[in-house]
């Protein structure tokens, strides 16, 4: 599978995780950073509610010369890829070696099968370690994990996922809720 991010150099990257850095909230409670983004300013969602950036963004202001001609108007990039290829090709401090390592292989083809996994349930969270390359049938479980579960009006954990879920407000609402005598 061709991904639009591997025709990203450096300064493309830089210029996209920029992009990316100024929509961002801060922290919620369980350490999501939400983008956010209005129509029209290069972000949108696709029918599967997933950040597209538009492609053109990284070619903005810059001479004929200085433009990466791998990227047209019609290119767009997934948020949760750009973020993916940050992890894989960046030296960051809140990454860990083993991710790092994962994202080298998911790029390299050596995990044919992978998706990028949002860990939490936001897919417009930019927290990088929300994220993590796995086979796609596992990316695609955690759409129906239930994360916890609440026993007497307390939750429990109940992920079965590694890494697990991360949890959220919204798994915390909607909770299969048990009482006990």
């Amino acid at each position: 599978m061709e991904l639009a991010v591997r025709k990203l150099r450096q300064r493309d990257l830089g210029v996209l995780l920029d992009a990316i850095a100024r929509r961002t909230s801060p922290a919620d409670a369980y350490g999501c950073k939400r983008l956010t983004h209005t129509t029209g300013d290069g972000f949108s969602c696709n029918s599967k509610g997933y950040v597209q950036i538009r492609g053109t963004l990284v070619n903005e202001g810059l001479g004929e010369e200085e433009q990466n001609p791998d990227i047209d108007k019609n290119t767009k990039f997934q948020l949760h890829q750009v973020i993916a290829f940050e992890l894989a090709t960046e030296d960051l401090p809140d990454a860990t070696p083993e991710t790092r390592t994962a994202f080298e292989a998911y790029f390299n083809g050596d995990l044919p099968k992978s998706e990028v996994s949002h860990l939490c349930p936001h897919k417009d969270c930019t927290t990088r370690a929300h994220f993590w390359p796995e086979d796609g049938w596992v990316n695609k479980s955690r759409w129906f994990c239930p994360v916890v579960i609440l026993i007497n009006g307390y939750p429990h954990p109940c992920c079965k996922h590694t890494p697990q879920c991360i949890l959220s407000r919204e798994h915390l609402e909607n909770a299969l809720a048990y009482w006990t005598d």
